[in-house]
C-alpha cells in the first residue's frame, strides 16, 4: 500500500463527498408501472449495476429472479454481502421491498465467491470485476402485477483508500405509492431560520481571481495526481459594505447561471448542485479551500450566518440577510462552530466544554484507513505535550451502531484512541457539515475556542500541534 502523503490528501478530500448514488428515475406519485430493467450508476463511475427482474410477464404462481448484474471499475472493489460476523470492512447491503412477490431464496446469491484479504485486524471479503447477485421470488398478485422498490448499499474502495459508502436505489414494475415527489431540497434551516435585520445588497464587479476547485471529482484521480487539482475563475465579486463584516468580499466563479438549490443526491460537495461561492474571510484576496460554501446552506461570515436571497447578473447585485441560527463551518481564526453532541459513554461535549485545552476534534470513519492509521500520530502529540495541554474527540460518519461496535474496538486495540470520547455524529456525513465541507480530517480549536486548524491531515497533525504550543496568541 502506497504510504506517500499525497495520495492520502486526495482520498481525504474525495471520501467525504461521495454520500450517495443517483438512480436515472424517481418516484412519483400514486401506483405506477415501471420498467422491469434499470440501470444505475455511481456518480464517480466506480460501480454500474443493472438491476432486472425477469422473466417480464411471469404469471401468478410463476418464478421470478431479481438480479443486480454488477460492474466494478477496474482496481477498485466492494464488500461482499457475507455475514460473518469475523469480517471486517463494510458489507454490501442489499434491500427490496417486493409487490406482488413473496421470496423463495433466503437471501442473495452471488455469481463469484468473494475474494478474501488478510489484514492485521481481521480479514476482509470483497468483489471486484464483474459479477451477478440474484434471487428467485414466486408472483402472488392474480393480476401479474408485480415489481417493487429496493436499494444497494456498498463502499468503494481501492488499494490506498476508500470513498463514502454509497446507497443506490431502484423501482421495478408495479411499485406503491409513495406520496409526492422528493424535492430538491435547500439547507432546512434556510427555510426554518428567522431572517433579521434588513437585507444586504451587494454590487458585483468583475474580477480576476482563481481558487482551487472546491468540488472536487475522482472520475479520474490519476490525472489529478499529475496535473493537480483544477480551478475555478473567479469573475465577480461583491463586499459587505458596512457593519461589523464591512469589507469581507464573496466571489462567484464563472458560470452560465448560477443555483442557490440542490438539485443533487445530497447536500455533500459532490453531490451538491448549488453554486460553491467563496467568502475572503481573512481578507487577503486569496481564497483558500475552506473559504468555499454553497449557497443552499446557510453561509458563515466570520461570526455571523447568513442566506444568499438572491443573486441576479442582469443588476449585477447579490442579496444577502443574516439568520438567527447558531454558527456553522469552521473558519480559521474564528469562533468554533456551536455544537452540542453525546458521546457514546452518555457524556456531553459541546463547543463550550472543550474550552481551557487546545482540541482536535477528529472526523473520521472505521472503514476510512487514512483516518484511523492517524491515530499514533495525534497519540505521539499527546505524549510529548502532555495531556494537560490537548483533548481529543473523535466524531464518526458512521450510522450503524451494531457495525461501529464490530469495528471500532479491534482499530483502537491496534492504532490506539480507546480512550477518547466517541461520537456518532447524527446524520452521518451530512451532520459533518457543522464543522466543514472539506472532507475527513481534523478540525483544532485551541484553549480559547477560536478554531486553529480545518481539515488538519494525519501526515501533518504532528508538525501543526508542535507550531499550535509554541505560537504566540494575543
Amino acid at each position: 500500500m502506497l504510504r506517500s502523503w499525497i495520495l492520502p490528501v486526495v482520498a481525504t478530500l474525495a471520501v467525504l463527498y461521495f454520500g450517495s448514488l443517483t438512480a436515472r428515475s424517481q418516484l412519483i406519485d400514486s401506483p405506477t408501472k415501471r420498467p422491469l430493467t434499470q440501470t444505475i450508476e455511481s456518480n464517480n463511475r466506480v460501480a454500474k449495476m443493472v438491476v432486472s427482474l425477469s422473466p417480464t410477464e411471469a404469471m401468478a404462481a410463476q418464478e421470478v429472479t431479481l438480479t443486480i448484474q454488477t460492474t466494478i471499475a477496474k482496481g477498485w472493489h466492494i464488500g461482499s454481502i457475507s455475514s460473518d460476523p469475523e469480517a471486517i470492512g463494510f458489507p454490501t447491503q442489499i434491500q427490496f421491498d417486493p409487490v406482488g412477490l413473496e421470496p423463495i431464496d433466503k437471501d442473495f446469491t452471488s455469481s463469484a465467491q468473494p475474494r478474501v484479504l488478510n489484514l492485521a485486524i481481521g480479514k476482509q471479503q470483497y468483489m471486484q470485476g464483474e459479477f451477478t447477485w440474484t434471487r428467485k421470488y414466486r408472483v402472488t398478485a392474480a393480476d401479474s402485477k408485480y415489481g417493487g422498490t429496493g436499494s444497494v448499499r456498498f463502499q468503494a474502495c481501492d488499494n490506498t483508500k476508500c470513498l463514502a459508502p454509497q446507497t443506490a436505489t431502484f423501482e421495478l414494475g408495479y411499485i406503491q405509492g409513495t406520496g409526492s415527489m422528493p424535492q430538491s431540497k435547500r439547507d432546512a434551516e434556510l427555510a426554518t431560520g428567522k431572517s433579521i435585520g434588513e437585507p444586504i445588497v451587494l454590487n458585483l464587479e468583475p474580477c480576476d481571481l482563481k481558487r482551487t476547485r472546491p468540488q472536487l471529482s475522482v472520475s479520474n484521480l490519476f490525472a489529478t495526481l499529475l496535473a493537480g487539482r483544477p480551478t475555478d475563475k473567479m469573475v465577480w465579486k461583491g463586499t459587505i459594505p458596512s457593519g461589523p463584516n464591512q469589507g469581507v468580499s464573496i466571489y462567484l466563479p464563472r458560470a452560465k447561471q448560477y443555483s442557490l438549490i440542490n438539485t443533487g443526491s445530497d447536500g455533500t460537495i459532490v453531490g451538491n448542485t448549488a453554486t460553491y461561492v467563496s467568502v475572503d474571510q481573512d481578507s487577503d484576496e486569496k481564497l483558500a479551500e475552506w473559504e468555499a460554501v454553497a449557497v443552499n446552506r446557510p453561509i458563515r461570515i466570520r461570526d455571523t450566518m447568513y442566506r444568499v436571497k438572491e443573486i441576479n447578473l442582469e443588476n449585477k447585485t447579490m442579496t444577502i440577510q443574516e439568520l438567527d441560527i447558531p454558527l456553522k463551518g469552521s473558519l480559521v481564526g474564528f469562533r468554533c462552530p456551536d455544537f452540542e453532541l453525546t458521546a457514546l459513554d452518555g457524556s456531553v461535549i459541546s463547543n463550550k466544554s472543550i474550552l481551557g485545552k487546545t482540541t482536535i476534534l477528529d472526523i473520521w470513519a472505521v472503514t476510512c484507513h487514512n483516518c484511523y492509521e492517524g491515530f499514533p500520530k495525534i497519540q505521539n502529540s499527546l505524549e510529548k505535550h502532555g495531556p494537560e495541554k490537548f483533548n481529543v474527540i473523535l466524531l464518526t460518519v458512521d450510522t450503524d451502531r451494531q457495525f461501529y461496535d464490530s469495528q471500532a474496538p479491534r482499530l483502537f486495540e491496534t492504532y490506539g484512541g480507546k480512550d477518547w470520547p466517541q461520537i456518532m455524529l447524527p446524520g452521518g456525513f451530512e451532520g459533518a457539515l457543522t464543522f466543514g465541507d472539506y472532507g475527513f480530517g481534523s478540525v483544532v480549536v485551541d484553549e480559547t475556542g477560536i478554531v486553529r486548524a480545518v481539515g488538519a491531515m494525519s501526515f501533518n497533525i504532528e508538525a501543526l500541534l508542535d507550531q499550535l504550543v509554541h505560537a504566540k496568541r494575543p
